[in-house]
């Protein structure tokens, strides 16, 4: 009786921990109807949705995006360039060399997610794309 309890206990324990897990990364891209209260993720996919050719990309100086980060739109320009719309901050710049500087997560096939345990930099898959 001792080792079912056990077992059960391990289950409960399993299945507390998946659903905290599964929801963050099963979550469906919900952008807030107040655009007064949107964040960077908001405005992301927002433009992402409505601007054809834009994807979205989660940069950060953490290799594990831990502290803070920042979600924007891309698109890739001449000699890798990063082309980024900022809808956060209503702007658009270009970033060089930006693949030594930032950790970037390129959202790319995948419903970006509002939080995150940690992401994975995987601006690989872009460079040999672009390659």
């Amino acid at each position: 009786m001792k080792v079912f309890t056990f077992i059960i206990g391990l289950l409960a324990i399993g299945v507390f921990i998946g659903s905290a897990i599964i929801p963050a990364s099963a979550q469906v891209c919900h952008v807030v109807s107040d655009k007064a209260h949107w964040t960077c993720y908001d405005f992301s996919t927002d433009y992402a949705k409505n601007n054809q050719g834009w994807g979205i990309v989660t940069i950060s100086y953490n290799c594990l995006f831990k502290g803070v980060s920042h979600t924007v739109n891309y698109r890739i320009g001449e000699n890798n360039s990063l082309i980024i719309h900022d809808g956060l901050y209503n702007t658009d710049y270009t970033l060089y060399d930006w693949e030594s500087v930032y950790y970037c997560h390129f959202w790319i096939n995948k419903i970006p997610v509002r939080n995150y345990m940690f992401l994975q930099d995987n601006k690989g898959e872009i460079l040999n794309e672009n390659s």
